[in-house]
C-alpha cells in the first residue's frame, strides 16, 4: 500500500489538527475524510479505539508507536517532507557565518546524527555537509 491510496472514499483518517502534515492533508485530500484531535497521541488512540482506516502524523512517532504494536504498520513512502531550518536577522552577518559553520560542523562531526540516534529517532536522513 502506498499513501496516494488512502486518498478514497469511505477511509477515515485521524490527525492532530493543524499540525504541519494535517494542514496539508486539509488541501490535498479529495476524498478520504480527517477526523481531527488534539494531539498526534489522541490520533493514535483514536485509529484504534474506533477503528479508523488510517493515522496521520509524523514518521519518527509513528515508527516508535508501529515498535511496540506489532498489529501496525507504517506505509514506506510519504505525503510530505518538512525540511528543517536555522536562521537570524538577515543584518546579523556574524551571526549567519557563525550558525552556517556551526550547522556543517556538527552534520560532518557526526553530532547531528548521534544526537538523533541518542534521542531515539534512527530514520532521517542528515543532509551531507555542504562543500
Amino acid at each position: 500500500m502506498r499513501v496516494a491510496d488512502v486518498d478514497r472514499r469511505g477511509i477515515r483518517i485521524a490527525s492532530a489538527k493543524n499540525a504541519a502534515y494535517d494542514l496539508h492533508l486539509v488541501r490535498t485530500l479529495k476524498q478520504a475524510e480527517l477526523v481531527h484531535t488534539e494531539t498526534s497521541e489522541a490520533a493514535v488512540a483514536l485509529f484504534r479505539k474506533d477503528g479508523l482506516d488510517a493515522a496521520a502524523g509524523v514518521r519518527n512517532f509513528l515508527v516508535a508507536v508501529a515498535r511496540k504494536d506489532a498489529g501496525l504498520r507504517v506505509i514506506d513512502d510519504s505525503y510530505m517532507v518538512i525540511g528543517q531550518a536555522a536562521g537570524v536577522p538577515r543584518a546579523r552577518t556574524n551571526a549567519t557565518r557563525y550558525l552556517a559553520q556551526f550547522i556543517e560542523e556538527a552534520k560532518a562531526s557526526g553530532l547531528v546524527a548521534r544526537a538523533l540516534a541518542a534521542s531515539g529517532i534512527t530514520d532521517v536522513t542528515v543532509a551531507p555537509p555542504a562543500r
